[in-house]
Parts: C-alpha cells; structure tokens; sequence
C-alpha cells in the first residue's frame, strides 16, 4: 500500500519562554496549539541565563506582566522544555529576550525544520498549510508577520534570514532581528530561491485583527472562516492588557481573545490542571 504524502516540514514547532513569568494566555499559546495538534513535536525553549534588560527605544512591552506565574503548568503538558545557551552562537547571553527569539526562531528552522510560533497566539483550530510547502511566511502587500513562519531544515530562505540576524547589531529598535531582516518583496524572495515551495499565510488565517486595529478585539465577535489562531500582539499596549487581566480563573473584561480561550476547554482542566502543579 503506498503512504501518504508527507509535508518537508516536520511535524514540530518551537515556541520561546523569555519571560520572569509566564502569563495564563501565554501559556494558552502552547495549550491550545497542543490541543489542536496532538502529532506535533511541541519544543518550548527557554534561556540559559534570562536577561530582563530592555535595550529598545520603541515602547514595547512598557508595563511588565505582574500576575500568576504559570511556568510550572507547562511541566504538565506533553512537550519538551529545552535550554538554549546564546553562547553557541557566539552570542552573549545577556542579549534581551525579544532579540534572543527572533535570531532562535530563524537558527531552529535552519538547523531543524518544523515551525515557529511566537507566545501571543491563541490556536483555534488546526493549521492548514499546504502539504507541498517547505517555507511558510506571511506578507499583506505591505508588512511581513512572523508570528508563524515555518520552513524544511536547511531551509536557504531562512539561512538567508538567518545570515541578516547574525550581523545586525541594532538592539535599541525592537524589531531590529524580527521584521526588519525582511528587505525584498515576496516575489523578490520567490526568484532569488525558486528551488523552494514558498507558501504565504493568509493574514486573516492567524492574524483576523492586524497591529493597527488592535481595538478591533473589543468590537469583533466573529473570526474569519480561515482562522487557525489568533495572535494578539503582546509586545503592544492592548496586548499587555489582554496579557494582565486574564488567569484560569478569572476574566476582567469581555472581548474577541478571552472568549476564544474560554472555548479551548472546560473549566475542570484549570482546576486539575492548578491541584497538580500546587
């Protein structure tokens, strides 16, 4: 009997734990993408040695997250916890957290393969990519979203990247290893690898309320047909919001994200999930 065609993408993704603590909707990035993909290979790395220094002079993450710490709950799910030291790159580890991801996030699917997901997206549903895509990427005509890239190993779109990360030396701006790597055009990117199957995410697949219309999250009710998951942007002021007044047990508002988590699962999970970790 022949097998089923399998994708050149592994069935893996890295997610990157940087943080003193860890909030309840960051932990429901891993949570929920775990629910919807059993078969995945599900790596969170965290630093060898934190860095809590913010270099950047663009306003990010201006009010830190001050709630329960659910670091321990992550012990609880079937993934695997990884270390990584900066210093094998030839990087100190004093790098800020944000820096140290966006250079990760390109060197893990280089020397990998699989796919990454940045800690502020809530999975609603199951990723549908295209089984022949090797490099997976999304661009809205006029901006690149890296919250979800993924990519085969040896990928030489992400080498490229990769490359780019390792000379920058720009920390005061906080998309100096994320976004602004990014120079050409998708379809610059397409001639100069035309070896790759190069697949571009539908923004509204994981994206149904863009960076400028944040508010949006308060208005919305419905998601698009072809959203898998919902990245709340938690570098910016309404994602740190949205990151403080939510726990496992108690929500401060109503809006678009805290009623998608509630339909991630019962509340008995919380609970279970609470008495375990003590």
């Amino acid at each position: 009997m022949p097998q089923p065609p399998t994708s050149p993408i592994p069935k893996r993704i890295f997610f990157y734990h940087g943080f003193p603590s860890l909030s309840f909707l960051r932990f429901m990035s891993v949570y929920s993408f775990q629910r919807h993909h059993p078969d995945f290979e599900i790596r969170v790395v965290v630093p060898a040695e934190l860095c809590t220094e913010q270099t950047w002079t663009t306003g990010e993450h201006a009010s830190p997250y001050r709630g329960p710490d659910y670091s321990q709950w992550l012990t609880r799910l079937p993934i695997e916890i990884a270390p990584f030291d900066m210093r094998s790159l030839g990087l100190s580890n004093g790098l800020p957290e944000v820096c140290k991801s966006d250079i990760l996030r390109n060197w893990l699917l280089v020397n990998q393969g699989g796919y990454w997901s940045d800690m502020d997206v809530l999975y609603v549903g199951r990723m549908n990519i295209p089984l022949d895509a090797d490099t997976v990427y999304c661009h809205d005509g006029t901006f690149y979203y890296i919250g979800l890239i993924g990519g085969c190993r040896k990928n030489a779109f992400y080498r490229h990247i990769l490359r780019r990360a390792l000379e920058a030396r720009h920390d005061e701006d906080y998309q100096c290893y994320g976004t602004r790597l990014y120079r050409c055009a998708p379809e610059r990117y397409r001639a100069m690898f035309p070896q790759l199957s190069m697949h571009n995410l539908p923004t509204s697949a994981v994206y149904p309320v863009k960076w400028v219309e944040l508010g949006r999250f308060y208005t919305q009710t419905e998601l698009p047909p072809d959203c898998f998951g919902i990245h709340w942007f938690g570098g910016s002021a309404v994602g740190g919001r949205l990151e403080q007044g939510l726990t496992h047990d108690c929500a401060t508002e109503d809006n678009l994200v805290y009623r998608k988590v509630q339909e991630q699962c019962e509340l008995s999970v919380w609970s279970s999930l609470a008495k375990r970790t003590g």
